[in-house]
């Protein structure tokens, strides 16, 4: 089970739940960059993703809040960078 932290601390929370009844025991924290990554080939590309794509993990929840469906924009618009260990 692997989640980010979202700026809408409910998905985390539902997440979490969703693990606990699956049988979790534990949660890992790890550590990885707070900005994503500016691909060329995605840029020069004009890469969005296509409609019909889904994350499957976290249909039913509201994430829809991003202004284009490019991959640096869904990213940015929906995990909180400015997480700390107060939050956590």
């Amino acid at each position: 089970f692997l989640s980010q932290m979202f700026k809408d601390r409910n998905v985390a929370t539902q997440l979490v739940r969703r693990a606990e009844t699956a049988g979790f025991k534990a949660i890992v924290l790890t550590v990885d960059s707070a900005v994503f990554g500016r691909k060329k080939a995605n840029i020069k590309n004009r890469f969005t993703y296509p409609s019909y794509v889904r994350l499957k993990n976290y249909e039913g929840m509201d994430l829809d809040k991003t202004k284009d469906s490019s991959p640096a924009s869904v990213i940015n618009g929906i995990y909180d960078r400015s997480l700390n260990w107060k939050v956590i």
